[in-house]
């Protein structure tokens, strides 16, 4: 009876965790109004917009973007992102528009759950 419970409990453990992959490091970035950001000005009609833009579907399309989404009121999208903080920083600084002083950034570590493939 003992090796049945202790066999059960081998089995059940391996099938609970043997599908188990670690999560990849994930941040959520929230873009919002940098020190030149006019504020009298539509995002759509902000200077320069058009390269953050570009910027953003670059990163999306290249697979480090796994969601987004814009805030209608603001105009300013939340993304996630895979990835170490460093490798992060490093691809939101490269955005022409952050480089200039339009948009800045937060990033906020996160755990991904639920999520499904990524498809281009």
């Amino acid at each position: 009876m003992k090796y049945t419970i202790f066999l059960l409990l081998i089995i059940t453990s391996s099938l609970t965790h043997g599908h188990y992959k670690k999560n990849k490091p994930a941040f959520l970035v929230n873009y919002k109004a940098g020190l030149k950001w006019d504020h009298k000005t539509s995002f759509k009609k902000q200077k320069n917009i058009g390269e953050h833009i570009i910027h953003v579907k670059n990163l999306y399309h290249q697979g480090h973007i796994k969601f987004g989404a814009n805030s209608n009121k603001k105009g300013f999208g939340v993304y996630v992102f895979e990835g170490t903080a460093s490798q992060l920083k490093k691809k939101l600084n490269a955005d022409p528009s952050v480089q200039k002083g339009l948009i800045s950034f937060d990033m906020e570590a996160i755990t991904l759950t639920m999520q499904k493939k990524h498809r281009h």
